[in-house]
């Protein structure tokens, strides 16, 4: 590879890259999509938090706001669609519709 096709190569490497990640640390972490979800799913249960305390419920401290599932939280009650392998004894049902 030469130089030129090399340093375009580099030049158009994504943020969420390996290279991008050690030369600006702070920058890939804000683009790789790891912060920003965790930070929204954080500043959106503490403004339900804050709107709970001016209601009825919150100044008598009942039916307190859950906190916003993560996108990464595994909660075992709720279903999720193509959250694992369909068994092989059951494929044929699947494909044909539930017939």
């Amino acid at each position: 590879m030469s130089y030129p096709a090399l340093f375009a190569f580099i030049e158009n490497l994504p943020a969420d890259s390996a290279l991008d990640r050690i030369t600006d640390p702070q920058t890939a972490a804000w683009t790789s999509g790891v912060l920003v979800p965790n930070l929204l799913a954080e500043i959106g249960y503490r403004l339900d938090i804050l709107a709970w305390q001016q209601s009825k419920d919150g100044s008598k401290g009942r039916r307190r706001p859950q906190p916003w599932e993560r996108p990464w939280a595994k909660n075992k009650n709720k279903r999720r669609i193509g959250a694992g392998a369909i068994p092989a004894s059951r494929w044929e049902k699947f494909w044909d519709g539930g017939k």
